[in-house]
């Protein structure tokens, strides 16, 4: 006696796996670019511009494989910015003789723009230091938990039957 039995459907079964996954990636990416350029342009908006380098150093990237998306400041003084610079060695304002000409060349323009000596300047960064500016801004965990609750909700929509 031979006893056989016939499962019917899987591969549909597969294949919708694979076509929700599929759609929850999509939409997921989406989400994370949306997340991505607004946190840009809410960064962009709080950095100090004097020359722009600053706010044209902020950038967004998605990485579509790992879904991962960052927001990274490049400008080379960002961290100085965000962060400020505690009391200690003064600052140089001699491009000629500093160890860093582009970062004294900046400091000078910074100060002649402002109506400062840049010599006073740098003992008064030596003497007392900068406050931090915080600049880079979070959309909020609570509008990505929403993003992600209407992303789920198009998906649901998609393959509702």
């Amino acid at each position: 006696m031979e006893i056989t039995a016939e499962v019917r459907g899987l591969d549909h079964q597969r294949l919708f796996h694979t076509q929700l996954a599929q759609a929850w990636e999509e939409e997921f990416v989406m989400v994370l670019r949306e997340v991505a350029s607004e946190t840009k342009a809410a960064s962009q908006s709080g950095a100090h511009v004097f020359t722009g380098a600053l706010r044209a150093g902020i950038r967004s990237r998605v990485d579509t494989r790992k879904l991962i998306a960052r927001v990274k400041a490049s400008a080379p003084h960002s961290w100085l910015v965000t962060f400020g610079r505690r009391p200690g060695k003064m600052p140089s304002v001699d491009p000629a003789h500093a160890q860093s000409p582009k970062s004294a060349q900046r400091l000078k323009d910074w100060a002649i723009a402002h109506g400062m000596e840049p010599f006073v300047l740098a003992r008064a960064i030596a003497r007392k230091g900068t406050k931090p500016h915080p600049f880079m801004v979070s959309i909020g965990e609570e509008r990505f938990r929403e993003r992600v609750r209407q992303a789920v909700e198009r998906v649901a929509q998609r393959f509702k039957s």
